[in-house]
């Protein structure tokens, strides 16, 4: 598993100009990290809070990223599903929902 450490390097990295991008390039760099860390290591915790808490910015292009995300996850997002539920009524945070419960086997 030597990606791990430059993944979570990168998603460490809250440094908006620290690629030479514009911020939301960063913010999917960041996404993308998170995801690749949570298939690598399926019980990784950070790379889960790191989406969930980007589900609590005021930007929506921050958001829906981040609800992409946690859905193509699927059943590895199962213990982000109670913030998803929360999330104000919004029909990809549905989608998301209805996405990992049905690939983790849960009722929906």
């Amino acid at each position: 598993m030597p990606a791990v450490p430059v993944l979570r390097r990168q998603l460490r990295n809250k440094d908006p100009n620290a690629y030479g991008f514009a911020l939301w390039v960063t913010i999917r760099l960041r996404i993308q990290s998170a995801v690749a860390i949570r298939h690598i290591v399926p019980d990784d915790r950070e790379s889960l809070d790191f989406l969930i808490e980007l589900l609590r910015s005021s930007d929506p292009q921050v958001r829906l990223p981040a609800i992409f995300a946690l859905q193509d996850l699927g059943k590895l997002a199962v213990p982000a599903l109670p913030a998803l539920e929360g999330y104000p009524d919004d029909e990809n945070a549905r989608n998301a929902v209805w996405t990992i419960k049905s690939e983790a086997g849960m009722p929906r």
